[in-house]
């Protein structure tokens, strides 16, 4: 009898020792879903004043704007900022929401009324300006083109006599070059000589003939080589003439012994063997008729220039045309 009930009870008496254990596991669990959600906002927001982490890919999102009341970094201000007092913004672009300095428009707004007003009075004088004074060098209505007006303040050289004997002064791309010419000795070709100065047939020639350390001719040719026509050759004087030295200036020919006309040569060293040695074709020499009394330099210059082929002749032309552009003959 005994045995039975105890078989009886025993399930019973199991039964509810599981019951019971099971009931603490639910309200802990139930405990520990409450928890749960109270801690979810908590988790999801970050406690204030901690910076938010990196994301995924390494950067950081909050921390690349610069913290309220910190600088920008140098040279590059923050878009609605002003650039940091005592900065200047990048030259050339305005930060923006920045007023732009004074005096200067910014790009793409309107200066004002007062300021275009003022602009154009400016323009109008320069241009004013402009029309009243031509360019340097420019032709002008009384300066024919082709020469070159006197620089302002400056009055066009006059040249004075400083000889008893008759002067003429060839003024070329090098300088000024004066002669002294000497017709008691040799009047004929003196005056030949004279008589192609004033008449301006040496304004324009050119000395086409360079040989260094010995003589440069002109007198015969334009700078473009082209020969111009003379008056009758003239009897040769030079057994009554001076010596060929050096700086003196003598008429040039061919191998006949009257053939000069108005081509002539200076002398760049002492060249005694063209003075007049005899009547035989190699004595008849070459009459030197005046010499340099300024401009010595001048010459050596011409004489030092760079020399080649041009036109007709084969060699000893200068390269760059050393041109006559005035002749002046004090009498």
């Amino acid at each position: 009898m005994r045995i039975t009930v105890i078989a009886l009870l025993l399930p019973l008496f199991l039964l509810a020792c599981q019951k019971q254990a099971e009931t603490p596991k639910a309200e802990t669990a139930k405990q520990a879903e409450k928890a749960a959600e109270g801690q979810k906002p908590t988790e999801a927001k970050a406690a204030d004043g901690e910076k938010a982490p990196a994301t995924a890919d390494g950067t950081k999102p909050a921390e690349e704007k610069a913290a309220e009341g910190e600088k920008a970094p140098e040279g590059k201000a923050v878009e609605g900022e002003k650039a940091p007092e005592g900065e200047k913004a990048p030259e050339g672009k305005a930060v923006e929401g920045e007023k732009a300095p004074e005096g200067k428009a910014v790009e793409g707004e309107k200066a004002p009324e007062g300021e275009k007003a003022a602009e154009g009075e400016k323009a109008a004088e320069g241009e004013k300006a402009a029309e009243a004074k031509p360019a340097e060098g420019a032709p002008t209505a009384e300066q024919p083109a082709g020469e070159t007006p006197p620089k302002e303040g400056e009055v066009e050289k006059k040249f004075e006599k400083k000889s008893e004997f008759p002067e003429v002064i060839f003024e070329t791309t090098k300088g000024a070059i004066r002669i002294e010419l000497y017709p008691d000795k040799t009047p004929l070709t003196v005056q030949n000589f004279l008589q192609y100065a004033e008449d301006g047939f040496y304004v324009g020639t050119v000395f086409h003939r360079v040989v260094a350390g010995f003589v440069i001719q002109g007198g015969g040719y334009t700078k473009d080589l082209a020969e111009q026509p003379t008056r009758a050759p003239i009897e040769n004087e030079a057994a009554k003439g001076i010596s060929n030295a050096r700086g003196t200036i003598a008429m040039a020919r061919t191998n006949q012994r009257n053939s000069a006309t108005s081509q002539f040569y200076i002398s760049l060293r002492n060249n005694t063997m063209l003075d007049y040695r005899g009547e035989s074709p190699q004595g008849w020499g070459y009459c030197a008729f005046g010499k340099v009394t300024e401009g010595m330099e001048v010459v050596d210059a011409i004489g030092s220039v760079r020399t080649g082929a041009a036109g007709m002749f084969p060699a000893e032309v200068p390269q760059e045309p050393i041109i006559i552009n005035k002749v002046t003959v004090l009498k």
